[in-house]
């Protein structure tokens, strides 16, 4: 039948396209078919939702807002349920949302289900295949135990002392800011504070990021810069031959750099006169592989497994190790600004657990950084912050395992197979019934006996649940606390945005996020809008 078309006849072209038609809405009926019995906003048969975040984008958030902002958009426009299915077929795979921590633990602790395979093709080509962040199963489980010594709350009290003094230079930096009166970018002036913290902790390694350019770390900005957005993924972007010229050039460089570095390190393993380096993350690294492999003690050079590894461990520690750490702190002193009266409470905080003068604070918690314990209320700006602001998610994907979650409580049965699985820290986080007056900063409800606690044990988690929980919460914290008690109680802060002008208003288009110019967008992690332009100024001389 089909040789009475030739392939490249006109007949046979038209055949071909017939065929694929048919095809295409077969699939299509069937995959929209399917959504009329999944939870969700309007549904559209020729569509999808995609019409219903076209009008959201329009009428109700920024185009540019991050993806978990529309999430609880959506839920509260259409007064969703805890979990509920968006459909963008065939321009990308449908989303299972899930706004619930009970169900959210199934999927992340229970189930464990796999991280979604879309992260190896948006940042797989910076952090590579052997990174913490893409790895999966019994890979995954050794890589993990090798790198956690790191990065326990024991062992990062001996570094303390070391992020006091890049704390101190963090305060200089705001100082010298205040004393110009000008306008200056905060999420960029916190995060050059982390990414020269994180440079110490997992290498020992001084980046001075903060006070001079420096090149590797030029260079490893450029390559976030170059990952591709979700929201634009297609291969042409992808593809686009500049984009893979610049990330292989980068890769390349990065990939040598640490390479060099940890061949230098093993190397001097065994002929060393202080032993103070081994207390970073590289070497405690190292020193798990020597246990497990006693003949490499022989070797004049690292296992080239091992080696790729551990700089794709080491690409992934910088990379989420300052990003996510310098967007809190940035908004922390956001909202401690906006929140007179939490800011009063923390400082009088401080105040009473540690000397009023900075240098001599910084000295009290380098002599004894467990002081750092007797900080409650500081340690509950941290977490409120963190809870309006998550600045990352973790996004899995449905397994034939783990097709289906139940609602211990509802007992409804929702699907997984087949879907990106979301769990969404921010909705949660913005939920009622989680959080008492979710839209109000209340560190309050992080201590005992507060009427505004949360209402699920599990409620808070902007580092996630289970096995997969962020391996630097820990440092994340102790860089927080360290960094309000040494600066955000010495300076007043206020974000310097572009006043939004009646006719922008009436124009339609939104450029706030609940009244607020610093919503989240994506840049690698969730960051403030325009890198959140500030003043500083002093409020106390000491």
């Amino acid at each position: 039948m089909f040789g009475q078309f030739p392939l490249f006849s006109a007949t046979g072209l038209a055949f071909a396209l017939v065929i694929g038609l048919l095809i295409f809405f077969v699939k299509l009926y069937r995959h929209r078919m399917m959504f009329r019995k999944l939870p969700g906003p309007p549904h559209s048969f020729w569509f999808g939702h995609m019409p219903v975040l076209s009008k959201l984008r329009r009428e109700t958030l920024p185009k540019d807002s991050h993806g978990q902002i529309w999430m609880d958009a959506l839920r509260k426009k259409y007064n969703l349920g805890k979990v509920f299915y968006l459909d963008s077929w065939p321009l990308d795979r449908p989303i299972m949302v899930v706004l619930d921590p009970e169900i959210a633990n199934i999927i992340t602790t229970k189930k464990n289900l796999p991280k979604d395979p879309d992260l190896m093709r948006l940042i797989g080509p910076v952090l590579g295949p052997e990174s913490l962040v893409v790895q999966h199963g019994q890979r995954w489980k050794s890589l993990r135990m090798m790198f956690n010594p790191g990065f326990s709350p024991t062992h990062l009290m001996t570094l303390a002392p070391m992020i006091v003094d890049t704390t101190v230079i963090f305060y200089n930096v705001l100082r010298a800011h205040a004393e110009k009166g000008d306008i200056f970018l905060m999420d960029e002036a916190a995060v050059n504070y982390t990414i020269d913290i994180i440079g110490k902790v997992a290498m020992n390694v001084e980046f001075n990021a903060q006070t001079t350019d420096n090149e590797v770390v030029g260079v490893f900005r450029t390559l976030l810069k170059w990952l591709p957005k979700p929201k634009r993924i297609s291969p042409f972007n992808e593809l686009h031959p500049k984009r893979i010229y610049i990330l292989w050039k980068n890769v390349r460089y990065t990939n040598k750099y640490l390479g060099d570095l940890l061949e230098s390190r093993f190397l001097s393993k065994n002929d060393r006169s202080s032993r103070s380096e081994e207390r970073t993350v590289i070497d405690l690294a190292l020193n798990s592989y020597l246990e497990m492999n006693p003949s490499a003690k022989e070797s004049k050079t690292l296992d080239p497994r091992f080696k790729i590894s551990a700089i794709d461990q080491l690409k992934s520690f910088l990379f989420a190790g300052h990003d996510t750490s310098g967007t809190m702190i940035a908004y922390a002193f956001h909202l401690l600004a906006k929140n007179p009266e939490a800011r009063a409470r923390m400082c009088k905080e401080l105040d009473e657990v540690l000397d009023p003068d900075m240098a001599l604070s910084a000295k009290e918690i380098k002599e004894n950084p467990h002081i750092l314990n007797n900080l409650p209320y500081t340690t509950a700006v941290l977490k409120e912050t963190l809870r309006l602001y998550p600045p990352a998610s973790s996004m899995r994907t449905g397994s034939a395992k783990g097709d289906f979650v139940t609602d211990p409580e509802t007992h409804a049965v929702y699907p997984t197979y087949g879907f990106r699985v979301w769990p969404v820290s921010h909705g949660m986080g913005r939920d009622p019934d989680l959080f008492p007056d979710p839209s109000s900063f209340r560190p309050e409800r992080f201590l005992l006996d507060s009427p505004f606690a949360p209402r699920h044990k599990d409620a808070w988690r902007p580092f996630e649940k289970g096995p997969r929980n962020c391996i630097g919460q820990e440092l994340a914290m102790l860089e927080g606390r360290i960094a309000m008690a040494l600066t955000a109680r010495y300076f007043g802060f206020k974000t310097a945005y572009p006043k939004v002008s009646e006719e922008e208003r009436r124009k339609g288009a939104p450029l706030e996020v609940d009244g607020e110019q610093c919503y989240q967008i994506l840049a690698g992690v969730a960051k403030p809008k325009a890198g959140m332009p500030c003043r500083v100024w002093k409020v106390k001389q000491r």
